[in-house]
């Protein structure tokens, strides 16, 4: 099953799905999509940034084991999930994410129709810390 919400700060009941949110992908938004305990999720890639930080937490999500991508600043609307899943398309990925087919181009409805098929991160999360 696919959500989606406009922050992962207040994504709703996620546990065991693909979540779909307009945050962007940093660490700290990657932090809270991991916490939910969402299955994999897609965000927003937020312009990418310096140093790559509106990106950063895609790696950040594949040394937990989640599977997770961004959308293109390009394609949709920072802040609106459903507006990410409608019009977004793929600009990043992680290693787990590239395995189930997930790639730079694809439209966010058939990444996150892939990413169902993700196995759920296992494990406890580790504390943030800036």
């Amino acid at each position: 099953m696919i959500v989606t919400a406009d922050s992962v700060t207040t994504p709703g009941e996620v546990a065991g799905k693909v979540l779909v949110a307009g945050s962007h992908a940093g660490v700290i938004s990657a932090w809270f999509a991991a916490r939910s305990g969402a299955r994999a999720a897609i965000l927003h890639d937020a312009g990418v940034g310096k140093e790559g930080a509106g990106i950063a937490g895609l790696a950040w999500l594949d040394s937990l084991g989640m599977a997770a991508a961004a959308v293109s600043h390009e394609s949709a609307r920072i802040g609106d999930g459903a507006d990410v899943l409608a019009n977004g398309v793929i600009s990043h990925a992680n290693a787990r994410a590239r395995s189930l087919g997930v790639a730079p181009g694809m439209p966010c409805t058939e990444a996150a129709a892939r990413l169902t098929a993700a196995a759920p991160p296992q494990g406890p999360v580790p504390h943030y810390r800036a």
